[in-house]
């Protein structure tokens, strides 16, 4: 049953945000990264301000790393309502750069107290012994874990072999295929529906990438490039157990089939990067693209620039008919070296309290509550949204990704040019994938023995 909320089309039931088979076996990732614990001492034991003793000012630093947030959303959905709450507390942002890396600032011992993280990021930091095992605050601070997506706290116990919390869910990322409606509109093609095939979505690439008033339209275009068809497969680049790249694989040939059957239509292929030829150059009529976008489009429109965009759910393979892009995450974690352990969890336990997930939702970010009443509220302070499908992210499921490792960047960049050497006819799929493959294990070979 479709219904409308506040101008945005809806439909009751579906897939949720994140599904329990999504991520069947997720506890058992990154097993690498055992023992990858923080300080020992557990801040529950911290001393605190006895009754009536006023709270003392405390600033705290706030890292964001490997996961985006503006300004203005870390001051209305972090700084503002922390400081509502707890005036004594100021939040100081620290953004990732030169001179500001994980690495850096953990040899020069000034990592700050919060990090704000992705997935991948939380890997970095849990290699670098960086972070703080939050059981003990959990439980002293009475925090219900149990109101979280249980998916995504299946992913985050995945961290540890033996039971510590490195991190909480802020925010679950989501993927979606985003279209130009004007582009359509001037070639007299009907827009994506939710349910698409890759099939599907190729045969509109097909008809939408011409030239039009001296204009070159490109039909379709990936916020992130080859590697997310490997994503939405389930595919890993590094066997777990030998750490050697596994390219070579029938997953991977369906990716590059599929990426090379974009690429390969007369017009579809160029070096733009896709998410400007989308929202500001706007000569590409499809975006299969991340959630971020949904801030940037509603940026655009407060700016006077509105683009004439709408969404339906990502185009799947048949293989995985289910599966969007790959799962994602938005994480808060407590440096195990901050001296405000006790503060800085105040400031997390208060993020992911009803009301502050509540104007998270509604900017565009979807909550970490597991509720389904709260899909209602999703995008609803957005003037963009208004009337668009966003119903379509809760059509597909996030696909599981495997265990991460530590090796998994060499291999991806590999991966990448043999996609690219293929897309241009440079090498057959079988040939570049090989070469990807050699390749990657001599370069990991030599990172092991560094």
């Amino acid at each position: 049953m479709e219904m409308i909320h506040k101008g945005k089309r809806f439909r009751a039931g579906g897939a949720g945000a994140l599904s329990k088979a999504s991520l069947l076996g997720a506890g058992f990732a990154l097993l690498l990264l055992t023992g990858c614990a923080g300080n020992d001492r557990d801040p529950g034991q911290d001393a605190k301000d006895g009754p009536g003793i006023p709270a003392q000012p405390v600033t705290l630093s706030f890292y964001q790393y490997s996961a985006k947030m503006t300004d203005e959303e870390f001051q209305q959905l972090v700084a503002a309502p922390v400081k509502r709450k707890y005036p004594h507390i100021t939040l100081e942002l620290v953004r990732e750069g030169k001179g500001a890396s994980p690495q850096e600032l953990v040899t020069a011992g000034s990592l700050p107290d919060l990090i704000y993280t992705g997935s991948a990021g939380a890997v970095t930091m849990l290699d670098l012994n960086a972070v703080q095992d939050l059981n003990g605050l959990i439980k002293k601070n009475g925090l219900d874990t149990g109101k979280f997506d249980p998916t995504a706290m299946s992913f985050i116990q995945g961290y540890s072999q033996t039971g510590q919390m490195f991190a909480l869910p802020y925010s679950l990322n989501f993927s979606a295929l985003f279209y130009n409606k004007d582009i359509f509109d001037k070639f007299g093609v009907s827009y994506p529906s939710d349910g698409m095939s890759w099939d599907d979505a190729i045969g509109l690439t097909k008809k939408l990438t011409r030239t039009g008033d001296g204009i070159v339209y490109k039909g379709l275009d990936l916020d992130g490039g080859f590697q997310r068809l490997g994503e939405q497969l389930a595919l890993s680049v590094i066997e777990p157990k030998s750490l050697r790249a596994a390219l070579r694989t029938d997953g991977w040939k369906t990716a590059l089939d599929t990426f090379k059957r974009i690429k390969e239509i007369p017009g579809n292929s160029d070096d733009k990067a896709a998410v400007p030829a989308f929202e500001q150059e706007r000569n590409l009529a499809m975006l299969a693209g991340l959630g971020a976008r949904l801030g940037e489009l509603e940026e655009l429109h407060g700016k006077g620039n509105p683009l004439n965009w709408d969404m339906a759910a990502m185009p799947a393979f048949r293989e995985k008919p289910d599966n969007a892009f790959g799962i994602s995450l938005f994480l808060l974690m407590i440096s195990s070296s901050s001296k405000h352990k006790d503060e800085a969890f105040q400031v997390v336990k208060l993020l992911l309290e009803e009301d502050v997930q509540i104007a998270l939702n509604k900017r565009g970010r979807q909550t970490s509550l597991k509720d389904p009443k709260y899909r209602q509220y999703f995008a609803d302070d957005l003037k963009a949204a208004v009337g668009k499908n966003v119903a379509a992210i809760f059509k597909r499921n996030p696909a599981l990704l495997p265990p991460l490792t530590k090796f998994d960047n060499i291999a991806k960049n590999e991966i990448a040019k043999a996609a690219s050497k293929t897309a241009q006819g440079i090498s057959d799929a079988n040939t570049a994938m090989r070469e990807a493959e050699e390749q990657a294990n001599r370069l990991i070979e030599a990172e092991k023995n560094k």
